[in-house]
């Protein structure tokens, strides 16, 4: 028979440090910054979708093709994404608290919030803290040759389309789309 008690102990655990890292990160924001108006600026911006401005995550695609009677529901659906796949995980990586953070942070990261090249190589670097787990992935070199072949071409695109104007979204998307999906392969 399988002992619960640990399990429930680690994850009690896991969930006071990560509420208690994030009490943390709140309060130092709001000395550095006076006030706790940056709150709803982030509510806006993160979670309704306010301001959406093109980037490299596939949300704002998403709220551009979407009509305006089902805005609520894809906002909702969207902000909870990430918590679907960081509860397996969890029940996964449970004895691996390490590769638990790492895994978890990446999955925020790709899913949450709208990624920029600065998201993608925090992921890439919480990777290298697990050598041996980089060093037995079978697909890697096609990984990274996806991944890295879109973002090299997102440049293109970018200019294009905020240059000229002259770019189809859709190019755009099916990048940020190879994007994604080379990240969470490579997540996976």
């Amino acid at each position: 028979t399988f002992d619960w008690m640990p399990a429930v102990s680690s994850i009690v655990k896991f969930t006071v440090s990560f509420a208690m890292c994030g009490v943390g990160m709140l309060t130092c924001a709001y000395f550095s910054l006076g006030s706790w108006s940056f709150l709803a600026s982030a509510f806006e911006s993160q979670i309704l979708q306010l301001s959406m401005n093109p980037n490299l995550g596939l949300r704002w695609y998403v709220f551009q093709q979407i009509f305006p009677a089902f805005r609520h529901f894809f906002v909702t659906l969207l902000a909870g994404h990430p918590f679907l796949h960081v509860l397996p995980v969890s029940v996964r990586l449970l004895p691996l608290p390490r590769s638990l953070a790492t895994v978890a942070t990446a999955i925020v990261l790709i899913w949450g919030i709208p990624p920029s090249f600065s998201t993608i190589s925090l992921v890439l670097c919480l990777c290298l803290m697990h050598p041996r787990t980089i060093f037995r992935m079978k697909g890697l070199p096609w990984i990274l040759l996806v991944t890295f072949g879109a973002v090299l071409l997102i440049h293109v695109a970018n200019d294009l389309w905020m240059g000229f104007g002259t770019a189809n979204a859709n190019y755009v998307f099916f990048q940020l789309l190879a994007i994604n999906l080379g990240l969470n392969c490579g997540l996976l």
